[in-house]
């Protein structure tokens, strides 16, 4: 088995916060010039750890030219990547197992997550979900229980028109957003 941590990282992008499901993608350098990567859909708000794909082994060329015409093309979707520490990709992983266990969300193949690294030792605590606008402020217990709810109600709906649109902030960004910042 591969060590993924033991590969260096050639980069670590994710979707912004607080605008919907995360993508995230995750690449690494194998020898020869060669990337392996992961990109993966998680929505911290309801689901989960979603959907993914890999690619073991790619020319880093090719993997570049095919990056560009993926960022080209969200981007006039209005989707924009930002560069992530590694750190906070595991963290949007383990969250999104989290989550996705709960709820019921059809488990990724393992071989996804595994090009991101060791998640084992990302400890994440507190409520289940966490705020839309910074993805860390804790929510209520009323909250949590109502957005899981949701979640199982709707695992089949999700990504439809008929899917519910949930959204809850932590005591922080409340107070924010009645000052009118964002």
């Amino acid at each position: 088995m591969v060590h993924y941590d033991s590969l260096p990282l050639y980069l670590a992008l994710r979707t912004e916060v607080g605008s919907g499901p995360v993508l995230l993608l995750v690449a690494r350098m194998l020898s020869g010039g060669r990337v392996c990567f992961t990109h993966l859909l998680i929505d911290l708000w309801k689901l989960g750890l979603k959907d993914g794909f890999e690619c073991e082994s790619m020319k880093k060329d090719r993997f570049d030219k095919m990056l560009n015409v993926m960022v080209e093309e969200l981007g006039r979707r209005g989707i924009h990547y930002h560069p992530v520490d590694i750190s906070e990709a595991k963290w949007l992983v383990a969250q999104g197992i989290r989550i996705a266990e709960k709820v019921g969300t059809e488990p990724v193949e393992r071989r996804w997550i595994d090009i991101v690294g060791d998640i084992s030792g990302v400890k994440i605590e507190g409520s289940l979900y966490k705020c839309y606008a910074c993805e860390r402020g804790e929510l209520n217990s009323d909250a949590d229980e109502l957005i899981l709810k949701v979640a199982r109600r709707e695992i089949k709906t999700a990504g439809t028109p008929k899917e519910a649109k949930i959204v809850f902030l932590c005591s922080e960004c409340e107070k924010k957003a009645g000052k009118g910042l964002k």
